[in-house]
């Protein structure tokens, strides 16, 4: 796969990761927003809720 062309851009409104710690969560969200057609509207502020969520889904067994 060629990847030499590609490009990426940034639009507008796209969630944003303020620390270098919250990236996993950050990539977890972003992809299940989109592949439920949701749009994109939390923030950092959301991640410790977010983060407590996949805890507790994983302990649940929610986690396909």
């Amino acid at each position: 796969m060629d990847v030499a062309n590609w490009s990426v851009a940034a639009t507008g409104g796209m969630p944003r990761q303020t620390n270098d710690v919250d990236c996993g969560v950050f990539v977890n969200f972003f992809a299940n927003f989109v592949g439920v057609g949701a749009p994109l509207t939390f923030c950092q502020e959301d991640i410790p809720l977010f983060r407590r969520r996949m805890t507790l889904d994983t302990l649940n067994k929610k986690v396909g």
